[in-house]
């Protein structure tokens, strides 16, 4: 299954951006985890199908999002989707 690690820069934290994202992967029936980082941007990585499609759903949530990266991501197995610890 493809893994992508993904960067959403914005207004993304404290405003439940992580929960959004853990939410919404695991209705896509996504693996992997999401954490807020020190620049103020919300990072993660994600498998499974439909990660073209979650992607997408990232613009839409909240706070104020002004871009979203993504790139290839070496495989890694995940339990499911968590909500980890800031880095």
């Amino acid at each position: 299954m493809p893994m992508v690690q993904f960067c959403v820069k914005g207004s993304v934290q404290g405003v439940g951006f992580r929960l959004f994202v853990q939410t919404s992967a695991a209705m896509s029936g996504l693996t992997g985890e999401v954490w807020n980082c020190r620049d103020g941007t919300v990072r993660g990585v994600a498998s499974g199908d439909g990660i073209d499609e979650f992607i997408e759903v990232l613009w839409k949530g909240p706070g104020r999002v002004d871009a979203v990266t993504h790139e290839v991501a070496p495989e890694r197995q995940y339990p499911g989707f968590s909500i980890v610890a800031d880095r």
